[in-house]
């Protein structure tokens, strides 16, 4: 039995939270009870709710965190937070009951106490969303334009890496725009077998059809984008069902996907998986319909969105610029469909920074698991865990 801050949690709640994959490629129905305005229990990185200083304004250590963006994941009962201003991942062999808990190892570094940028198996430079499925583990490594994947979900300090997406090689950081190469690469996504990776850079999001178990294999599949080789914003015009301004954060269970398209301020949603390149999107959230692209605070805007997730049922957004994260208790299927509930604030009209168990500032990832959502805070270098 697992105690969140003096919450005992069910047989069923632990299960779930527990052994749920992670970043949506559970098929697992559940549900978080969250009310606009709700506290979080548990913070990582911080001794407190009330600090947000970068490594607690000291030297990194196994408990601190810088800038963290991009979802995190839960693999059976261990916890993986990306820390991209550390240049690590933080791996807890259960997830923390407690504020301040220190990680048990570390990916991309060979101690706890090193925060180094790197290009090699072993290393990495700003590292972002981590994502597990069928056994493995995938990791978005920003700066150097690639994803990683562990053959075997690491549980140990400085594991290295088995292959490499979006490069030839593990010492090759490249840009171009193709069906093997990335260009600033946001979010990676493991659901029922298929890699999803969000190419930022190219305005688009790559599918591969299989997890590669070769480095440098091209994609199956491009989204946002009519073919591999050409990468402009809105496919260079407007924004429509099928084009994509800069996008981050993927959610699938792989029936469903959802992308965060933040430059356009908008999340746009597959009802069933996409089977062709370009392949136009069912549902946007955050506009009235799929041309509008404008920013707003309320329960039917967006300003900046960069990591969604879901449950399944609920979609949790991350709505960086807003300083919020805003909550969808039943999958959305109407364009512009109001969020339930909003955190970080005491409403959907407000937009305030600040450092507390309810307020947030610049949150850059979401991960809804179990009875479980874990937010990520770029401006207050922590996460924090919602129960």
């Amino acid at each position: 039995m697992i105690i969140f801050s003096g919450r005992r949690l069910s047989t069923a709640a632990v299960a779930a939270a527990l052994l749920a994959a992670c970043g949506g490629s559970s098929s697992h129905k559940s549900h978080v009870s969250l009310t606009t305005g709700a506290a979080a229990q548990v913070v990582i990185g911080q001794a407190d709710f009330v600090s947000g200083s970068e490594n607690q304004g000291g030297s990194v250590a196994a408990n601190t965190i810088s800038r963290p963006w991009g979802s995190p994941a839960v693999v059976g009962k261990a916890l993986f937070l990306p820390d991209f201003g550390n240049n690590r991942v933080l791996g807890f062999k259960s997830v923390p009951s407690t504020n301040g808990a220190s990680a048990d190892f570390a990916l991309g570094q060979s101690d706890l106490t090193s925060n180094g940028s790197g290009l090699s198996a072993t290393a990495l430079s700003a590292p972002e969303e981590v994502s597990s499925s069928a056994g493995k583990l995938v990791l978005v490594d920003a700066d150097n334009a690639r994803v990683l994947v562990w053959n075997t979900v690491p549980s140990t300090t400085g594991m290295a890496a088995d292959v490499v997406v979006g490069q030839a090689d593990m010492s090759s950081s490249s840009s171009a725009c193709d069906a093997a190469t990335l260009e600033d690469s946001e979010g990676a996504l493991t659901a029922h077998g298929k890699l999803i990776v969000s190419d930022k850079g190219n305005s688009r999001v790559l599918i591969w059809d299989t997890i590669p178990t070769t480095n440098g294999k091209a994609a199956d599949l491009v989204l946002g984008q009519a073919d591999f080789t050409h990468c402009q914003t809105n496919a260079g015009g407007a924004a429509s069902a099928s084009t994509m301004n800069s996008p981050e954060g993927v959610w699938s269970d792989g029936t469903r996907l959802v992308v965060a398209d933040s430059r356009n301020n908008r999340i746009l949603i597959w009802n069933a998986f996409p089977t062709a390149s370009g392949q136009a999107a069912d549902v946007v959230l955050g506009q009235a319909d799929f041309t509008g692209t404008g920013s707003d605070t309320t329960a039917t805007a967006l300003n900046w969105p960069v990591s969604v997730s879901s449950s399944g049922t609920q979609i949790a957004v991350a709505d960086a610029d807003n300083n919020r994260v805003l909550v969808w208790n039943a999958f959305p299927t109407a364009n512009g469909a109001a969020a339930d509930a909003v955190l970080g604030q005491p409403d959907f009209t407000s937009s305030g920074t600040g450092t507390s168990a309810t307020a947030m500032s610049k949150p850059g990832s979401v991960l809804l698991t179990g009875d479980m959502l874990v937010v990520g805070e770029w401006s207050n270098n922590r996460y924090l865990i919602f129960q």
